[in-house]
């Protein structure tokens, strides 16, 4: 607050906000930042660009107009060198991770991978195991199946009071891993390791959810790859780049462009159609293994109200939850990741002398 009013009197700027309509303080940042530029003297080229998630085609509504407007202001501001020109040819960016298959079978860990609070806390990446004591269902002959779930937070060191909420790092199911794994013909048991492609890349790419590994491809898909997320355009326009089939190919780099945005919604964003479905009906599109993990996110964590009080259990967390489980109009099955994951237990404990004495575990 203390700089001069001219602080900034030799910059220009722009800004695209993301933001979604239905929260009070929409783009808030973005109007900030801007106001706050131009007040310590910058000039803006460009009028502010607010991207809505409530759009029927998402951000993209809003950033396609802007970008269009951007490039030529840019260009104002800095002129290409004489017989230079911008080069508008596709090309395929290099690959975040590099992925290496091991020689042998992968030994998957199932159970606790955690004994204590790690340095830095528990986290999205090392999340606490709280094993589910309770899994009750509280409906039954209605269309929606609500559930009670109790979980046992004792050691974690989580202190909670009323209305706090609590973030669940779900995995993708058993059977929907090997659906994937079947359609894109992927060995489950396969042990890979995962390392960033550009080791000098500053900043580097986030560790995945399942470890560097060795680890084996099942839990790869289990613990990290958001196969069953809707994609966005970003999608498209890569797994164009897999695509030896013309027709297949076209129809995708369709979806990816400015004038396709309307087809897209009406395929993907209106169906919520899955990474996994477009995948399936895109069959010659397969990415390699690195490009699979820039494709497709991790599996994010769902946050979810507490409804216990710590006064009555200060070492259990209870969620009341409805279960996302649906079809679409065009007969597509819906399921949500999370609430599929808390309505079937959780993590299965190991085998072995502990089995059928421990109770199922959810990454908190």
């Amino acid at each position: 607050k203390s700089l001069p009013p001219d602080s900034l009197d030799s910059v220009s700027f722009s800004v695209f906000g993301l933001g979604d309509s239905s929260y009070a303080k929409y783009n808030t940042a973005a109007k900030r930042l801007a106001r706050r530029l131009e007040g310590l003297g910058a000039s803006c080229m460009l009028d502010i660009g607010l991207g809505d998630d409530q759009d029927r085609a998402g951000y993209d509504q809003a950033l396609d107009p802007w970008l269009a407007s951007l490039w030529p202001a840019l260009l104002a501001k800095c002129p290409l060198p004489e017989g230079a020109a911008v080069d508008e040819s596709a090309s395929l960016p290099p690959a975040r991770y590099a992925v290496g298959v091991l020689a042998g079978d992968a030994v998957g860990s199932n159970g606790r991978e955690s004994t204590g609070p790690p340095a830095g806390g528990w986290s999205q990446r090392q999340p606490f195991l709280a094993r589910m004591l309770r899994n009750q269902l509280l409906t039954s002959g209605v269309d929606r199946e609500v559930r009670h779930l109790e979980l046992d937070i004792a050691g974690s060191g989580f202190v909670y009071a009323p209305g706090d909420i609590v973030a669940v790092q779900p995995r993708n199911r058993r059977e929907e891993v090997e659906v994937f794994a079947r359609e894109l013909g992927l060995d489950l048991s396969l042990q890979v390791s995962i390392a960033p492609a550009d080791p000098t890349s500053d900043p580097p790419p986030p560790p995945p959810l399942c470890g560097w590994g060795p680890v084996s491809l099942s839990e790869v898909l289990t613990k990290h790859v958001d196969f069953m997320a809707t994609p966005r355009r970003y999608f498209f326009e890569m797994l164009a780049f897999f695509c030896p089939d013309g027709d297949q190919q076209e129809r995708l780099e369709e979806f990816a462009s400015v004038a396709g945005r309307d087809d897209l919604y009406e395929y993907c964003i209106k169906q919520k159609r899955s990474c996994y479905e477009v995948l399936r009906d895109f069959p010659a599109a397969r990415p390699p293994l690195a490009y699979l993990l820039d494709l497709i996110g991790p599996i994010r964590p769902r946050l979810f109200s507490i409804s216990s009080g710590p006064s009555v259990a200060p070492d259990r967390l209870s969620i009341t939850a409805a279960m996302v489980a649906y079809t679409s109009k065009t007969l597509l099955e819906r399921r949500g990741v999370c609430t599929s994951f808390l309505a079937s237990g959780g993590v299965p404990r190991p085998s072995g002398p502990e089995a059928g004495l421990s109770h199922p575990e959810v990454g908190l």
